[in-house]
Parts: structure tokens; sequence; C-alpha cells
């Protein structure tokens, strides 16, 4: 019976894979090997508490079973414990130091805690054992390129594509190296070439976006949708994710048409009817477009996103006490989308709820610290100045991406804190401190609030860095408010600001302004809360759910940040 359980699940069967297991369970409740495999289903479906204990289970009756290790530690990746799945691997090659499997997941859990060195080491033992397994090429190139090293990177997904040429997610990150090569032709091959193998690659449909964004050739945006939908001309889907995308570029009318395709197609396709929900809310049908969100919603109400868009419609309706429950239950599936929070704040001050300063409580979670000076340098002005230097390098003059809120300067993408290297590495060094003591004394405040603070709860003395920015703005440049879905706690470091007039910063010319909401929801009960003067060697911590931007400066000069999220 455990045969046909296995067979099943190699089908991709699932459901009936785990009846098998079960209904052995039932009869032989110590059959370790049911119990596992009924733990991997579990991962497979995305239920990953679930997975954890039964696998761990599972161990417990068999030993050290590395395979059972290496799926108990992808469970434990996938549910964001990154510590636990570490040491699940290690134990796993405590009994097989040479399982290919193992060291390939050891080498992603310790790149994306940044100990890059241990994850190329790991990669490396795994291929010179055996250097034919495509995904390990993969990723061992993903992480050469996060180190620079591009052109190692770029051998290793060549090879990972002549073993396994269908891999549309090596011809993305090809195309994501010769972009950052400069060869923009080679790249949108590349990126074309995922969407060929698979048309509903959303990374790939946008890393075309932006590159042709990039190009000044705006009229081409939407191109791989439109072919994506050539090649399945019968998905739902596809429709709908080129509708979805012409929401994005303002083509309106074309949009309702490919999603109202999309729902010819499956009248129950939910993203569609959240699109044309979008969509109606651009048009300010808000009554269409609730009516749309609602749609959603029923055909999918485990979806947070359907209910955060349904949120934004309400509240740009003005209806803000209808807004605040939809916005508490997409809260309540997705507790860790700053989004979803922001958006709640603004329908919470609309209506007076007090539950908002236990959530935005700026004299509490917000602070100012300068950093230490590093090594070798007399102060901090004199290594801002230095830092300077190394970061305006690699400033280029490009158009903003779409839906950037900085406006009037210059931005290079959010990865510095990779793999960094000179002064870049040491402002790295010296920020970690200075968060490690401030989330060090939120966790003392944490003792005394709910433990289910939307901020305090996910609190994490092993903090990693998601992105790290350097921006340049010139005379009247600034940055739109905005907050950051990729972090829990944000950050910006101030290395060179203009020299204002008193009266001017004063004025608020060239602050930060956290509180305020985008301009369409400023308001009495939404407007900004703190207005924080620049200081060159000042570092600001907050959580990512508030609301922030940058006020414009009437003067040409320079104002250059470092911004960051940690999670």
């Amino acid at each position: 019976m455990l045969e046909l359980g296995r067979q099943l699940h190699m089908e991709g069967r699932l459901g009936e894979a785990a009846a098998v297991y079960q209904k052995i369970l039932s009869k032989d409740p110590g059959n370790a090997e049911a119990l596992h495999l009924l733990g991997v289903v579990s991962l497979q479906n995305g239920d990953f508490p679930q997975a954890i204990r039964l696998i761990r289970d599972s161990i417990a009756m068999a030993g050290e079973n590395p395979d059972y290790l290496n799926n108990l530690g992808q469970a434990l990746y996938c549910a964001g414990d990154l510590s636990g799945a570490l040491e699940s691997y290690r134990r796993g090659l405590k009994g097989n130091p040479l399982h290919p499997d193992i060291l390939n997941n050891l080498g992603l859990t310790l790149n994306d805690l940044d100990r890059l060195e241990e994850a190329q080491e790991a990669y490396e033992t795994a291929l010179a054992q055996d250097g034919s397994w495509p995904d390990i090429l993969h990723n061992y190139g993903v992480l050469l390129q996060a180190r620079g090293n591009l052109e190692k990177a770029q051998e290793s997904y060549v090879e990972a594509l002549r073993l396994e040429p269908r891999m549309e997610h090596t011809h993305l990150s090809l195309g994501s190296l010769f972009n950052e090569q400069g060869n923009k032709e080679a790249a949108i091959r590349a990126y074309q070439a995922a969407v060929e193998l698979n048309p509903l690659y959303g990374e790939a449909h946008e890393a075309l976006k932006v590159l042709y964004w990039d190009l000044g050739q705006k009229d081409r945006m939407d191109d791989s949708y439109y072919r994506a939908c050539e090649l399945l001309p019968q998905s739902s889907e596809a429709h709908c994710n080129l509708g979805k995308a012409l929401v994005f570029s303002q083509k309106l009318d074309e949009a309702e048409k490919a999603l109202n395709r999309a729902l010819a197609l499956d009248a129950e396709n939910a993203e569609a009817h959240s699109g044309l929900g979008c969509l109606y809310t651009k048009q300010k049908k808000f009554d269409e477009a609730a009516a749309e969100h609602q749609q959603a919603v029923r055909l999918d109400g485990q979806n947070p996103f359907f209910r955060e868009e349904w949120g934004n419609t309400l509240s740009l309706a003005g209806d803000f006490k209808q807004a605040v429950g939809v916005f508490l239950r997409a809260h309540e599936l997705h507790p860790r989308r700053s989004s979803i929070l922001g958006a709640l704040t603004i329908a919470m001050n609309e209506t007076g709820d007090a539950r908002v300063s236990e959530i935005v409580d700026i004299d509490e979670f917000l602070t100012t610290r300068f950093l230490e000076v590093p090594d070798g340098f007399d102060d901090l002005d004199a290594f801002n100045e230095a830092l300077h230097v190394e970061l305006e390098a690699m400033h280029t003059e490009h158009p903003e991406p779409p839906g950037q809120t900085m406006k009037g300067g210059t931005q290079i993408p959010g990865s510095l804190f990779t793999g960094p290297t000179g002064l870049t590495a040491v402002l790295k060094e010296k920020i970690s401190k200075a968060l490690s003591e401030y989330i060090h004394s939120l966790e003392k405040d944490s003792e005394e609030k709910d433990p289910d603070h939307p901020f305090l709860r996910y609190l994490n003395p092993d903090f990693r860095f998601t992105g790290a920015w350097s921006t340049i703005l010139h005379g009247s440049g600034y940055d739109n408010s905005h907050l950051h879905n990729e972090g829990w706690i944000s950050g910006v470091y101030y290395i060179k600001v203009p020299d204002l007039p008193e009266d001017r910063w004063q004025a608020g010319e060239g602050c930060i302004q956290i509180g305020e909401p985008p301009p369409r929801f400023v308001s009495e009960r939404n407007k900004a809360q703190r207005l924080i003067r620049p200081i060159p060697g000042m570092a600001l911590f907050f959580p990512s759910y508030f609301w922030h931007g940058v006020r414009p400066y009437e003067k040409e000069a320079i104002r250059h940040s470092m911004a960051f999220d940690v999670i």
C-alpha cells in the first residue's frame, strides 16, 4: 500500500496519496515512512506547521534520517524559521555529508542569511561530487552574481541551461546578469525565452516591463503579456495577467476587455474580478468596483490581497468604517504585510478608532541614532565623504522605475548589503550594531505589551537585510509618501545633506516626514506627525508600515542617503 501512496504522490495526486498514508497509519501508527510522506504532502500543500509536526514525529520514530531532516529543513525554511532549517540540514549532513539536495538547500538558506562564503562552500561541495545538477548550478550562479563574479555566474547559468534548457528561472537570472552587464538586447532575449517556456511566469513579464521602461520603450511594456495570450489563447490566467498589466499602464479600455475575456473563459477567476475592481476604482465607479472585489472575496476568502484592494476602494469612496473591518480581516490573513497595516491606520484615523495609537506609536517605535566612527577615520564626516564618493560612482542616469515614489534624483537598486565590499560593508556592520541595540530596547518594552501587537510580535534579534539602496536627490527632489512591504523594520542613514538656512529646515524642506499618507488621503486626521531633519551620520529606524516620505527642498545641492529594510 505504501508503494501505491508513493505512486499517487509522484503523479501529483496529493489528496489521494494523503488518504493512502492515513489509512496505513490507522492500522500501523508507528509507520515512520507513511508519517513522513504525509508531512511532505502538507509541505506541498503549504500547511507548514502541520508538515513540521508530522515530519518531526517521523524523525522521533525513525531516527536521524537525512531525507527526513532535509524535508523538515524545507518546511522550517518555508515557515520562515531559517535558523531551524539550518540546524535541520546540518543534522542531515551528519548522516550523509555529501547529500546533494541537502547541500543545495543549505546553500539557499545560508544565502538568505547573507552568509555567502558558507553558501558558496555548500554549493561547491555538492558540485564537486556531481556537476550535473541544473538546480544547484542555477543557485550557484545566483550566489556568484550576488557576489559580483559575473563571469563565473554566467558560466554556471549556461551550463545549467545546457543540461536542462527548459529552466525558465535560469533564463530569467541570465537575463538579469546581462542587464547588469549593460547588454540590454541579450537581457531582452533571455527574458523572452523565459516567457516562451512559461507564458504565465510573472517575474519574467515584470523584468521585461521594467527593462523596456528603462530603455524608454514604453509602447513595448505590455508586449510579453500579449504574447502569453497568443501562446495560451484559452487561458483565463493569461488574459487576466494582461488585463492587470494594462490597468497599471493606464490603458483602461483595453484592460477591461482583457479582464472580461478572462472571465468569459473562467467565470470564477477571482484574480480577474479583483482586477476589474481595481480598474473600476481608477474610473471612480466605486459601487461596481466594490461588487467585483466582493465577488473575488467570495471566490477566495483566504486571499488577503483581494481584501486589501477592496478596503482601498472603500477608503477612496469615503466608507472608512467598513474599510476598517475589511483591513482587519486582511491583516489576520497576512499579519506581516505593511501596506495592509498602513491602509488600516488611514481608515482608523478617519473613524477616530483609538486602536490606531497602539499601532502607530511614534514615540515608542521611532528612534534616531548616530553610528560609531569606523576605524581609520577621524570622525563621521570623513567617513561619509569617502562613502559618498564610493557610492556616487555607482549612480547612473536612468528613468525612475515604474511605480517609483522617488522623483528628481537617482537610485541604486536595493541589493547593496548583499555581499558588500569597501565602505558599504563597513556601513552595513555599523548599522547592524545600531539595529541590534534598537531591537534589544524594543524587546524590553514588548514584555509589557500585547503579545499579538502587529509590530512587536515579529521582533527578530537574528534579523537579516532584505534590501538596501542609495538615493541621491538634487534640488527640488523629493520622495512621495510610501511604506515598505519588503521589511518589518525600515531605516535610513544620512550621508550628505544640503546646506539650508535654519528657517527652511524648520519649515520642513528636505526633511523626512512620518505619518502622512499619500496625497489622496491627507486630511486633518491623516497628516504628518513628525518632521525629522536629516543629519549626516545619523540613522533613523521605524516600523516598515509607517507612512513616510521626503519633502522637497529648493536648492541645487545633493541629499544622499542609504535606506534599508530588515526582517
